[in-house]
């Protein structure tokens, strides 16, 4: 997603601070995955610049699918959020926190595979694969379910500190309110970066 000047980095993390974001950003994280689903969105996937196999792979998906696709490409962007997707495509955490998912196949990840996930209801849970669960436990990704993509898009979305199990997120008041509390303590009224807000 561009950005022009001044503008703040959406999927960068709540309460992160930036020259545009001097006090935090007050904004919970931007989920694209989860816009397109909303969006009746067809074919939607995401994956790394790092990883370009695999981007190649989405790539060509996306292109030669017969509706409306939408892919996005976790990209580092070293100036106004550098590191944000490392533990995706670091060697000494990538097998631990990625997870490829492949059509009629369990979800499986780790360094050794010992690691996967299965619904508990609607409620993805992470196990231990050998202990009492099997890959026959596990989740099953269907490409054609968009109630499992639904819950893909929040499991894996940008938001790591949401509690999404509990159906809530700090609303944007909330944020404001925290964003105000701030600027009067850091003396804003004599700050040179005051101008378009009042207090």
């Amino acid at each position: 997603m561009g950005l022009q000047k001044g503008n703040i980095h959406q999927p960068a993390k709540c309460k992160k601070v930036t020259k545009s974001t001097p006090f935090g950003s007050i904004d919970n994280p931007f989920n694209p995955v989860a816009l397109a689903l909303g969006s009746e969105g067809t074919f939607i996937a995401r994956t790394m610049d790092r990883d370009p196999k695999h981007m190649q792979e989405m790539l060509k998906r996306a292109h030669q699918h017969q509706g409306t696709s939408f892919l996005e490409i976790y990209q580092n962007c070293n100036i106004f959020n550098d590191g944000a997707f490392e533990i995706f495509s670091e060697k000494s955490s990538k097998a631990d926190h990625t997870i490829y998912l492949e059509h009629g196949k369990p979800l499986i990840f780790g360094a050794d595979k010992n690691k996967g996930i299965l619904l508990d209801g609607l409620q993805p849970k992470i196990v231990t694969i050998g202990e009492q669960y099997s890959e026959n436990d596990l989740w099953i990704h269907d490409e054609t379910d968009s109630t499992k993509a639904f819950l893909l898009a929040k499991m894996f979305g940008h938001n790591e500190d949401a509690n999404f199990s509990q159906g809530h997120l700090e609303s944007s008041m909330q944020s404001i309110d925290l964003v105000m509390t701030q600027c009067c303590k850091s003396n804003w009224k004599q700050s040179k970066t005051k101008k378009g807000l009042e207090i």
